[in-house]
C-alpha cells in the first residue's frame, strides 16, 4: 500500500500531455538506496513510471539536491528524443499545491535573486585598503566584533530533527562537501603554481589526505551540527556604513560543523587578522 494521490498526478500528468489522463492504481515496483519505484495505470490501460526520492537518501538530505538529481536524470532522458520510454518531467509536490518543473536547455539562464543593503563595503575590500597597516586597532577589532555575532547568530539555529540516524546523515553530509566539492577542493588547488612555495603539487596529496583524516575525526559528531553560511568569505560579507555586518550568498552546505565557516573565513583574511579574530570568535563561545 503507498500514499500517492493519484487523483493529483493524473491531473500534472494531463496538462503535462495535453491529454485527460487517469491514474487508478499504482503498485511498487522496486527500489534502490536513493528512491523507490512505482508503476502508475490508467483506465485506458496506459503505464507510466515513478520516481520517489527517498527521505534521507545519503547525499541528498536537502530537497534541494533531490531536485538537482531528478532534474539530471530527466535531462539524460531528453538527449535521446528517440528513445522510449521517455521521461515526461520532475514533479514538486508541496502542501499548497504541485507542479512538473519547466524544461531546462543549455540556453536556460538560472538566477537567484537576493536582498543587498546600501551603504555597504564588502570586508575584502576594507582589509586590503588598509593591506599598509602595521597594527590592528580599535576599529578593526570592532569590525571583527559584529563579523563574529553574525556567524555567531547563524549557528544558533540547529536542525529540527531529533532522529539520531538523520542528525548523524546530514552532519556527515557537511563533512563530505569540503572533499567532494569542485569548488573547494579541486579549483582550490590548482589555482596553486606547480612549484608554489606555500603548497606546490607534490605536497598537495598530503593536504587532501589531512583533510581526510580530519573527516574521518569528526564523523558521526553531530552533536557540534548547526545551520552553516557554506561561503563565510570576505568577499561575501559586507560592512554597513553604521558598523553593522551582514552577509550574502549563503551556499554549498546548509547544515554540519561550525568549524567550516570558520575555516573558510580564516582562508580569505591576512594571517594577523586571522589571529585576532580566532580570540574575538573564542570571547564570544
Amino acid at each position: 500500500m503507498n500514499n500517492l494521490d493519484h487523483k493529483k498526478i493524473s491531473l500534472l500528468i494531463s496538462q503535462k500531455l495535453n491529454e485527460t489522463i487517469e491514474i487508478i492504481s499504482s503498485e511498487r515496483i522496486g527500489g534502490g538506496i536513493h528512491s523507490d519505484g512505482y508503476k502508475l495505470t490508467t483506465g485506458d490501460g496506459q503505464n507510466f513510471f515513478l520516481k520517489e526520492i527517498k527521505p534521507f537518501a545519503a547525499g541528498l538530505e536537502f530537497p534541494e539536491r533531490k531536485v538537482m538529481s531528478l532534474l539530471v536524470s530527466h535531462g539524460m532522458y531528453r538527449r535521446f528524443p528517440n528513445l522510449h520510454p521517455q521521461s515526461i518531467g520532475v514533479i514538486i509536490d508541496t502542501k499548497n499545491e504541485a507542479t512538473i518543473l519547466p524544461e531546462l536547455t543549455e540556453q536556460s539562464k538560472i538566477y537567484h535573486l537576493q536582498e543587498f543593503e546600501s551603504d555597504s563595503e564588502s570586508y575584502w575590500d576594507i582589509i586590503h585598503k588598509r593591506k599598509d597597516k602595521n597594527d590592528i586597532d580599535r576599529k578593526d577589532l570592532e569590525e571583527l566584533e559584529k563579523i563574529v555575532g553574525l556567524l555567531v547568530n547563524i549557528h544558533t539555529i540547529k536542525h529540527p530533527s531529533t532522529d539520531t540516524e538523520q542528525l548523524k546523515s546530514v552532519y556527515n553530509d557537511g563533512l563530505r562537501s569540503v572533499i567532494t566539492n569542485p569548488e573547494l577542493l579541486f579549483v582550490m588547488l590548482t589555482d596553486f603554481p606547480i612549484d608554489d612555495p606555500l603548497l606546490p603539487l607534490k605536497k598537495q596529496g598530503n593536504f587532501v589526505g589531512l583533510m581526510l583524516e580530519l573527516l574521518h575525526k569528526f564523523r558521526d559528531r553531530f552533536d557540534r551540527m548547526t545551520a552553516l553560511h557554506g561561503d563565510f568569505s570576505g568577499f561575501n560579507v559586507f560592512i554597513k556604513n553604521d558598523g553593522s555586518a551582514w552577509t550574502i550568498d549563503f551556499s554549498r552546505t546548509p547544515w554540519g560543523d561550525p568549524g567550516l565557516d570558520v575555516g573558510w573565513f580564516l582562508f580569505s583574511v591576512p594571517p594577523s587578522l586571522s589571529r585576532d579574530w580566532q580570540r574575538v570568535l573564542q570571547k564570544n563561545g
